[in-house]
């Protein structure tokens, strides 16, 4: 959702991030037409994740003066090697080139695995394709006022993978994964500890690992209806 003279943000599994005016996205039907178009992808790179930021949608991503340069709403990236950092969304407000602009930095072979704006309030939910979850704080994780490739949230084996995160300030909402043999498995504040980062995790499936993040299902936008102004 969003004004059509605001920016929509797509964060790729490199790194990138680009910023493309509501307005230049074509209005399209069925599978739209391919986000290639708009930016400059290096082979193997996708999309990840995307947010509008209409400030109805995603509002107070200016740091307040005087109090250093962590906004009120914010960002958190995971990478596929267990490392994560926090970032301001502040600095990709403006319309980039097809280039992009960087707000992580992964070493080779590794990967953005998400991205999710947050308040700093929430549990952070994360999986590793071996079979193993953690939970922490997510201001366990450092805020970065440049691209960097952060802290280690989970510890990744050799030969392993970061599935996926997710965070919630509820107890009973957190990540879905499924299992090799294809179990729903719900890591949730409610059924799991809150610990530090850094950890290996503990043990979700001891038979088989996990194969894939189950994706929740999208909320209506609720920032009103129509009014003529390229809602």
């Amino acid at each position: 959702a969003g004004n059509t003279r605001a920016v929509a943000e797509f964060f790729s599994n490199f790194g990138s991030a680009y910023s493309i005016r509501i307005n230049d996205i074509p209005p399209s039907r069925g599978y739209g037409d391919p986000i290639q178009r708009l930016c400059r992808f290096r082979d193997g790179e996708h999309i990840v994740a995307a947010v509008s930021l209409d400030a109805r949608v995603t509002p107070a991503i200016a740091a307040p003066k005087g109090n250093g340069d962590e906004p009120p709403r914010h960002a958190v990236a995971v990478n596929t090697s267990g490392y994560g950092l926090r970032f301001s969304l502040e600095p990709f407000a403006e319309v980039s080139t097809k280039a992009g602009r960087k707000f992580a930095r992964v070493r080779e072979g590794e990967e953005i695995a998400g991205v999710e704006v947050i308040d700093g309030s929430e549990i952070l939910c994360c999986a590793r394709r071996g079979g193993k979850a953690l939970l922490c704080n997510v201001r366990d994780i450092n805020f970065l006022s440049g691209p960097g490739r952060g802290v280690k949230v989970i510890g990744v084996a050799p030969g392993d993978r970061m599935l996926g995160f997710a965070t919630t300030t509820h107890k009973h909402k957190g990540l879905v994964v499924l299992s090799a043999g294809g179990r729903a498995l719900q890591i949730t504040p409610a059924r799991y500890r809150v610990t530090n980062r850094g950890g290996r995790g503990f043990a979700l499936t001891k038979r088989s690992g996990l194969t894939d993040v189950v994706a929740p299902e999208p909320e209506a936008p609720a920032v009103g209806g129509k009014n003529g102004n390229g809602n």
